[in-house]
């Protein structure tokens, strides 16, 4: 069995007992750059607030920039993310069914929520892949009046903001029907207008 925890919390208990996690994550000690993994990091800072983020590998895009904005406004900026998994439980998020990723995803969302009751930071910062959270929110069949994937989103989102004073969701990462990358290089190559379609 698989056991991960951040260490600098003694009196929270945050475990991860799948061995798929670790088969298809690894360890905190092998996060190798672009690889797939557990992400935990503690910064102190000159301020007196505490910041937490948390999310799948897209919080690790954010890091930085938190970090080196916000060094005189916090105390302690802690990240806590882990790839490939929605840090807001969802009935529909991508993970569950998934026979891979569904036990060590839906054992980050309660890990998550046991970190924030325990620390009840004041800043709580989201960063993630929104395309996880497959199929679109809304589509031409719903409003977001009836839409379950709009109404599980909230109830996990006023299941953690009951512990932390502000909540920062970082840009959604729009999904696209191609790549928009390899489609803006293709264009370039060829000479082709970027502003047409075809």
């Amino acid at each position: 069995m698989f056991n991960a925890s951040l260490e600098m919390y003694q009196n929270v208990k945050l475990e991860f007992k799948s061995t798929v996690f670790r088969r298809k994550f690894g360890t905190p000690a092998q996060e190798a750059l672009g690889g797939y993994g557990l992400f935990e990091y503690v910064f102190k800072g000159k301020g007196n607030l505490s910041m937490l983020l948390i999310g799948n590998s897209h919080a690790t895009h954010i890091i930085q920039d938190v970090r080196t904005v916000f060094y005189d406004q916090y105390k302690e900026l802690t990240m806590f993310a882990i790839a490939m998994c929605v840090p807001i439980y969802t009935q529909q998020d991508f993970s569950r069914g998934n026979s891979i990723l569904e036990q060590p995803c839906s054992e980050y969302d309660e890990a998550v929520l046991r970190l924030i009751q325990y620390k009840k930071p004041d800043i709580l910062f989201i960063n993630f892949y929104w395309g996880l959270l497959n199929p679109p929110a809304l589509n031409n069949y719903t409003t977001a009046q009836n839409d379950q994937m709009i109404a599980d989103f909230q109830f996990g989102l006023d299941r953690l903001s009951r512990y932390t004073k502000l909540i920062y969701f970082g840009m959604p990462h729009l999904q696209f029907d191609f790549f928009v990358a390899d489609e803006l290089a293709k264009r370039m190559w060829q000479g082709a207008s970027i502003k047409n379609k075809s």
